[in-house]
């Protein structure tokens, strides 16, 4: 029984060794994810209505 205990205080310590060491790293590139994910949207909208002025057919658009 405490082997069991020990392994599991030991899988725990190194859980928080992991999130602690690999966090901030993680939460850093989801907000870079997410501010691509905005930027190309924002890109994309501006070169749609850009590309309207042209009046352009659908498939060259």
């Amino acid at each position: 029984m405490d082997e069991q205990l020990e392994t599991l205080q030991q899988i725990q310590a190194t859980a928080v060794d992991s999130a602690v060491r690999f966090g901030p790293k993680l939460l850093v590139a989801v907000i870079i994810i997410g501010l691509g994910m905005v930027a190309g949207r924002w890109c994309g909208k501006t070169a749609e209505r850009l590309l309207d002025r042209f009046n352009l057919e659908p498939p060259v658009k």
